[in-house]
């Protein structure tokens, strides 16, 4: 159980790079109108950056840059 917990806590401190985009991410990630954490409108103030689950490295959205940094997972099991 202990060796299970290490390693669980290996994955946890080592996140992934983001997956390359596909040309269809890529494209949507210019021309998106809206956080996909926040639902909130970008505007020329905030910085538009690219989130991606840190254990998958599955890119998940165009997100405020403010959003992004504050944005957790739950590293609980339900």
């Amino acid at each position: 159980m202990k060796q299970l917990a290490e390693n669980i806590e290996t994955v946890f401190l080592c996140p992934l790079p983001m997956d390359p985009l596909t040309p269809e991410q890529e494209t949507e990630f210019h021309h998106i109108t809206h956080c996909h954490i926040c639902e909130q409108p970008f505007d020329i103030s905030n910085n538009r950056v690219r989130d991606h689950d840190h254990l998958t490295g599955i890119y998940r959205g165009a997100a405020h840059e403010g959003c992004n940094i504050n944005y957790q997972d739950s590293h609980s099991v339900p």
